[in-house]
């Protein structure tokens, strides 16, 4: 071989040689840089951990030290009613034991005195009290004996027995009837009796028009229901 070829085989065995070594130590580099980065978040996530853990447990004294300082005041509220209800406990005790028995006779001889004036009042009303109600009771008695002797002096009327005692005056039919239709049939039976002897000639216009009716009302009586009918002539 010459040597101009050697030469060109050494350049370019070193140029490859370089290159590989450029390349080994760039990602080196660059696995470093990212352990490092993964460490500092690492560090970064340790670090607000420990923080909220630190304001959870500061909270938390905090909150306690509230609780123990309402506690505190309550405890001191109770102790000062407590305080208050002996005191006012002692002081009617002492007012009590401080009255004399002179005046507690006496407050207790006035008390009988106006039980005895009460007692003699109500006796005197009393008497009173119960003429009210024996008058009551008499004029109770009078009245019902009156009312029996107006019940049992009054007639009893009888009434629908006759034509004439019902709740309406009789039509000069002089009957009464179970209903209307039986009045009306009467009213029809009794025209026509009278228009054949007039047209068999067995009577003349004059007695015609003297009998046979020529229309009727008819009404009922309120009591029993029966019907009259009241004829109407020429």
């Amino acid at each position: 071989m010459s040597k101009n070829k050697k030469v060109v085989i050494v350049t370019i065995i070193s140029m490859i040689f370089i290159v590989l070594l450029i390349t080994v130590m760039f990602i080196y580099r660059s696995k470093s840089t990212n352990i490092s980065n993964g460490e500092d978040n690492i560090n970064t996530i340790q670090e607000d951990t420990v923080t909220e853990e630190n304001n959870i447990s500061n909270s938390y004294t905090n909150n306690n030290n509230e609780q123990n300082t309402i506690d505190n005041e309550t405890e001191v509220k109770n102790n000062e009613t407590t305080n208050e209800l002996k005191q006012n406990n002692e002081q009617e005790v002492n007012q009590e034991s401080s009255t004399p028995l002179s005046t507690k006779k006496g407050s207790s001889n006035n008390t009988k005195n106006q039980e005895k004036q009460q007692s003699q009042k109500a006796e005197k009303v009393r008497p009173q009290q119960e003429q009210n109600k024996s008058n009551v009771k008499q004029q109770e008695q009078t009245i019902q004996t009156k009312k029996q002797e107006e019940t049992t002096s009054k007639p009893v009327i009888e009434k629908c027995t006759t034509n004439n005692n019902h709740g309406m005056s009789v039509g000069n039919s002089n009957k009464w009837f179970n209903s209307k239709a039986e009045a009306v049939a009467v009213y029809e039976s009794k025209i026509k009796e009278w228009g054949n002897k007039w047209e068999k000639f067995e009577i003349d216009d004059a007695t015609y028009e003297k009998n046979c009716p020529y229309g009727y009302e008819v009404w009922s009586c309120p009591y029993c229901g029966k019907w009259t009918i009241n004829y109407y002539y020429n």
